[in-house]
């Protein structure tokens, strides 16, 4: 009976989950050489939709909700864990990060986008926290793991 160390299974394990989509296989017998490309691929890409304050928007306003799409342009899925959500730009001159809040800025996705395809994550929002900054416009920066 052949037996496989359980460090080297266990580090094949590892590099398979690591260098995805990949394929390994063990034969006990035989002889002959095999070779296959490993492909990478390319990291996923997250967009999403802007907050827009009203020109009479007030900081007790309900926060402005947005949308999140992670998108994967591989042929094969890729696993989407977290979705980030930061403050980028501000329409209005003089209103920057402190004048807003994220909420549910890290959001937590835990799914398989399929290849060629998209996932939208919601569950975040902007809320209006100086007076000065309504009837703005807040563009935020996405970023997935």
């Amino acid at each position: 009976m052949y037996r496989i160390p359980s460090t080297l299974a266990a580090g094949a394990l590892a590099a398979l989950l690591v260098a995805q989509p990949a394929l390994a296989y063990t034969g006990a017998a035989g002889t002959g050489a095999r070779a296959a490309t490993v492909t990478v691929g390319l990291p996923l890409t997250v967009t999403g939709t802007n907050a827009a304050f009203a020109s009479s928007a007030k900081t007790s306003d309900p926060p402005v909700a947005v949308t999140a799409t992670v998108t994967n342009r591989n042929s094969f899925h890729r696993w989407a864990h977290i979705v980030t959500a930061t403050f980028g730009t501000s329409s209005k001159s003089g209103c920057g990060a402190g004048d807003y809040q994220i909420n549910g800025a890290i959001q937590s996705v835990q799914r398989a986008v399929n290849g060629n395809g998209t996932l939208a994550v919601s569950g975040i929002s902007v809320s209006l926290l100086t007076a000065g900054c309504k009837g703005s416009t807040v563009t935020l920066t996405y970023a997935a793991s």
